[in-house]
C-alpha cells in the first residue's frame, strides 16, 4: 500500500477537566475519544461554554466537569491526541 502514515495514541489526562475547559486540548488537533463504550475519531471545537468534540451526534459532545465525569455520567473514559509519525 502507497502512502501508509504511522500514528502514535498520546493519552490525554481527562481528570485535568474543569468546566468544560482542559489545559492539553487544542483546535486543529484529531483525537481519539473512547465515550459511552464507542471510540470516536475527530477534532475539538472550542465555543463560550467550553470544548465540543464534532465526532458525536449532530451538535458534538461536549467535555464536561470532571465532577459528572467521576461519577460516569456524561460518558467520557479515555481520550488520545493522534499524533502523525513518518
Amino acid at each position: 500500500m502507497k502512502n501508509k502514515k504511522k500514528i502514535k495514541l498520546k493519552e490525554i489526562d481527562l481528570s485535568k477537566r474543569k468546566k468544560g475547559e482542559h489545559p492539553d486540548i487544542r483546535e486543529n488537533t484529531y483525537y481519539l475519544a473512547k465515550i459511552y463504550n464507542g471510540f470516536y475519531a475527530g477534532t475539538f471545537r472550542k465555543q463560550w461554554y467550553g470544548w465540543n468534540f464534532n465526532a458525536v451526534y449532530d451538535a458534538g459532545k461536549q467535555l464536561w466537569t470532571t465532577g459528572l465525569s467521576e461519577k460516569g455520567k456524561d460518558g467520557w473514559q479515555k481520550l488520545y491526541e493522534i499524533i502523525n509519525i513518518e
